[in-house]
Parts: structure tokens; sequence; C-alpha cells
């Protein structure tokens, strides 16, 4: 990654919603907004499980003001599921944030689960062909690798990629996406952005390595270069 795509992750994730402080000032700025959608590429689906409490503050604040957070779906008594879409990115991305500053109030610290966790789901842009990586060790290694970024402490999800739920990586062709689901819940919006944008890099990294225009070692260095940016952001 070059330096002006840093300078423009660097501003995203320190301010996300200001477009214009990132756009601004640059003769193509075209390019620059080209450059920030490239960090989300795709359509996004968050699950966050957050506990029955908060769930059903949550429930409460949609059935009051009925046009609150529409791209808010209660899934069940403990998760929610948001979808943050490529087409609306600016949008959506207002959405959350403001979803988010609303479930980070100080009076609902006490509704907080101490088992809360995310999914990220990151819609797949051409065929997929996931059973390169079915069975794979070195792919199961890059899952490991993973696990480790996100801090994965949980036990029901094994560090495989797989097609079934229980296994950290899966490939969801029901869907058409990869999810993540060894991700603990934060309750820092940037750091959400972070966990975002890392996902969809992997997603490019195995969509590249299932077609073979990467190798093992190509992946482990997607991997490694886009920790040592996040980790310096």
């Amino acid at each position: 990654m070059n330096d002006f795509k840093k300078k423009m992750l660097k501003l995203f994730l320190s301010h996300p919603l200001d477009f214009n402080l990132y756009l601004d000032g640059y003769k193509n700025k075209s390019y620059a907004y080209k450059v920030i959608r490239s960090f989300i590429p795709t359509d996004t689906g968050i699950e966050m499980e957050i506990g029955n409490p908060l769930v059903m503050y949550i429930e409460y604040v949609k059935n009051k003001y009925q046009k609150a957070y529409p791209n808010i779906v209660i899934d069940s008594e403990f998760e929610i599921n948001f979808r943050l879409r490529n087409s609306n990115m600016k949008r959506d991305l207002d959405e959350l944030n403001r979803f988010y500053n609303m479930i980070t109030k100080s009076y609902l610290l006490n509704r907080r689960s101490d088992n809360c966790g995310i999914h990220i789901h990151t819609n797949l842009t051409t065929k997929f062909y996931y059973k390169k990586l079915m069975y794979n060790q070195d792919i199961n290694s890059v899952v490991e690798f993973i696990e480790r970024y996100f801090k994965y402490t949980g036990t029901y999800n094994d560090s495989k990629f797989s097609t079934h739920k229980g296994n950290s990586v899966i490939y969801r062709g029901d869907y058409g996406t990869l999810e993540y689901r060894c991700i603990p819940m934060t309750w820092n919006f940037s750091e959400l952005l972070k966990y975002i944008i890392f996902c969809h890099a992997m997603t490019r990294g195995f969509q590249m390595y299932s077609k073979g225009q990467c190798g093992i070692n190509e992946l482990r260095d997607i991997y490694d270069s886009w920790i040592s940016i996040l980790n310096t952001i």
C-alpha cells in the first residue's frame, strides 16, 4: 500500500463520516473516493451478539421511534444484524455510527453481556472455489493467524475454514459471503471499522488463492501487511 492510500486509510478511520476532510485538497477527488471505497469494496453484514437486555432496549427504541435505525434487524432475543451497503456507504456509516453512539451510553453499560461477540459477512465479488480451501492445513494456519489478530478466546469455533458453523471462517454459499466468526465485541466504532476492513482484505486474499492467483506465502503476506498497517494507524 502506497503512502497516499495509507493517508486515506488513516483519515477514514479517524474521521469516517467527514468525507470532505479526506477528499478536499486533492486534485483527483474521484480517485480519493475510489480508494476509500476500496477498503470496504462490497456489502458487509454485521451480526452483533450483545445479549438479551441490550437487545430488549434496542427493540424498545425501534418500536417507539419507527424510523430509528432502519438497517438494524433484531434477529433473536440476543442478536441484532446490520447491513452496510457499499452503494450507500456514507449514509449507512452515519447510521451505524449513530447506533453505536446509542448503545454505548453510560446508562446502558449494565445491559452488556459478558459473552458478546461479532460475526462479519463480506460479500464475494467473483466465483469462489471454496473446495480448494476445505481440509487445507495451510489455510487453517492462516485462520489461526486471523484468530490471533482478533485475540479470539472462545471455544465454540474451531480454527478452520469450512462451510459449517462452528468454525472461525466459513463460506456461506446461501448468502454469497465469507463469514468471520472469531471476532470479539468492540464498543469502539473506529475499531469496528478496522475489523471490517481487515475481513475484506482477507476475503480478497482468499478469493485470489481459490483461483490460483496467489499461493499460501502470498496469502500470509497479505495478512502480515494488513496487520502491520492497522496496528500502526
